[in-house]
Parts: structure tokens; C-alpha cells; sequence
């Protein structure tokens, strides 16, 4: 399904789309008013999905390679090019994000938020 939403993307570059799949209670129905009207769902499962929907991009995706983590040794560890990341993306810890200048570690117990301007921002459990 990932596929075909990025050749979306790349056959329709003014179509802003994505996929997420979750399960929850929602609430849909008819919006609005005469002038704009349409159709919508709100509720957790719809933000969650959401969520889904900023995918990391394929060449933001490294070889994974074995690090050292403090209270479980060695774990096979994502890696991510830090420049071909976007805006919205999420990493869950542990993460490695290697940019030119450093490589910005995210610990097991972390995420990564990469925010509108490219910058990384982390947050501690």
C-alpha cells in the first residue's frame, strides 16, 4: 500500500495523501456549511492513523548495525541519513540519524521528532 501512496505522490505532486490503518471508536458525518461541506472523522483512531501517515522515506534508511545499548548490550539499531528525512517524520528509540557534521542518538525509550524547519527534536520518556 506504501508504494502506491509515494507513486501517488510522485505522479500527482500537488495531491497531498497518505495511509493509516488503525482500529478504534470514531465518529463520522457531514460538516460544515453550504458554502464549504464535507465529509470527516475525528476520534483517537483517526489521529493515530494519522500518525501512519508521515512514513519515513525509503532513502532516509540505512543499513541497521549493532550498537551498544547500556542494560541490554548489543541490539541491531536502525539508521537513518539525517538529510533525507522530512518534516512531520518520527523515530521511535533506539535510533541512530547520521547527518554531515554528527550522528544524534536516539536512546531505547526516546523519540525523534523531526519538526516544519528539518531540526531534531528529541523527547525523554
Amino acid at each position: 500500500g506504501h508504494g502506491k501512496v509515494e507513486r501517488l505522490g510522485r505522479e500527482h505532486p500537488d495531491l497531498d495523501c497518505g495511509v493509516g490503518v488503525f482500529t478504534g471508536e470514531t465518529v463520522a458525518g457531514n460538516v460544515g456549511t453550504r458554502a464549504r461541506f464535507e465529509y470527516t472523522v475525528i476520534g483517537d483512531a483517526v489521529n493515530a492513523a494519522a500518525r501512519l501517515t508521515e512514513a519515513i522515506p525509503g532513502e532516509a534508511r540505512r543499513r541497521p548495525r549493532p550498537v551498544w545499548w547500556e542494560g541490554s548490550g548489543y541490539r541491531e539499531t536502525p539508521v537513518y541519513d539525517g538529510a533525507a528525512l522530512l518534516p512531520g517524520n518520527r523515530l521511535a528509540g533506539p535510533a541512530v540519524v547520521e547527518t554531515v557534521a554528527t550522528n544524534v542518538v536516539v536512546h531505547p525509550g526516546q523519540s525523534l521528532a523531526v519538526d516544519r524547519y528539518g531540526n531534531f527534536e528529541i523527547a525523554v520518556a
